[in-house]
């Protein structure tokens, strides 16, 4: 598939602890290799959310079962077939640097049903971390231009794709095992 990014500098980006701004499956985001404690530190420290975990992007269910020891059949049913887009938050995740765990040792974790953000991932050869650009969780930035300056700074890469189109997406759905192993809806 033909993007309007070069993927290499997209890539370079992420593999030099570097940030990018692009266009997920639901909305504009910040994004950095998972394993770049310095750019998500950066990140962290521009939204004033220090301790809060960002959501991590996979591109597929195989990738998924590197980092989740256990995933319910049921859930591997419900992202294969769910139509919107799915964050799940799951406990005991495995294989990811400590700075990436929530302190209630969790991890919300979408695998996006959009071409372009999985190419990254598949290019890179792991997820990468997705958050809004933004400071409060309900101020989203749908489409680029109502991303504000100060986000659009803090990227040493800014995609092109989509970046013209106008979109009334929104924010993912977010579930959550309860203390029963059941999903409970944070966000819908």
């Amino acid at each position: 598939m033909v993007f309007d990014d070069k993927m290499h500098e997209v890539i370079g980006t992420l593999e030099n602890d570097g940030i990018i701004l692009y266009p997920t499956d639901t909305v504009w985001a910040l994004g950095c290799s998972i394993k770049s404690k310095t750019a998500i530190k950066k990140i962290r420290n521009l939204k004033q959310m220090e301790h809060r975990p960002m959501v991590t992007l996979a591109s597929s269910i195989s990738m998924l079962k590197k980092y989740i020891p256990h995933i319910h059949p049921r859930v591997e049913t419900l992202l294969s077939y769910h139509k919107k887009p799915l964050t799940i938050v799951y406990p005991k995740p495995r294989n990811l640097p400590n700075y990436l765990i929530a302190s209630d040792n969790t991890i919300a974790v979408r695998i996006p049903d959009d071409p372009f953000c999985k190419t990254i991932i598949d290019l890179l050869g792991y997820p990468i971390i997705s958050t809004l650009p933004s400071r409060k969780e309900f101020k989203v930035s749908i489409n680029f231009h109502d991303i504000k300056p100060e986000f659009k700074e803090i990227a040493d890469y800014i995609c092109n794709h989509r970046r013209n189109i106008i979109t009334n997406e929104l924010p993912s759905v977010i579930v959550k095992y309860d203390k029963n192993g059941e999903l409970d809806f944070l966000r819908m």
